[in-house]
């Protein structure tokens, strides 16, 4: 009797530890599979800049609705970002004719 209780917690132990690794393969392999699915479809996306002449009517607000993509959270992140980037404030006016530069992305790589 006693023999075949050791029998069945064997036998139990087997099936336990081996069901364990069968949910650690799977595991590796759902995870791996869902990696190589994220880095087919991602594009490497590449920051530039360009200069922009200033249009009578121009301010920091109407450039960063026109320019803002989805690489910032919020068109005040974009604004931040512009006045940075040309050494100005928020206050400071804008004059008609002069360049500022404006950060935009692409998937294209440029020399």
């Amino acid at each position: 009797m006693i023999s075949r209780r050791k029998k069945q917690q064997r036998i139990r132990g087997i099936i336990t530890i081996s069901a364990l690794i069968m949910c650690i393969i799977i595991v590796f392999i759902v995870s791996g599979l869902s990696t190589n699915a994220r880095s087919v479809n991602d594009h490497p996306e590449y920051k530039y800049f360009m200069s922009y002449e200033l249009k009578y009517g121009d301010t920091l607000w109407s450039l960063a609705s026109t320019h803002i993509d989805e690489h910032y959270d919020s068109i005040e992140d974009y604004i931040e970002e512009l006045c940075i980037i040309n050494s100005i404030s928020e206050e400071t006016p804008l004059i008609t004719g002069t360049n500022l530069i404006l950060p935009y992305y692409s998937c294209e790589f440029k020399q």
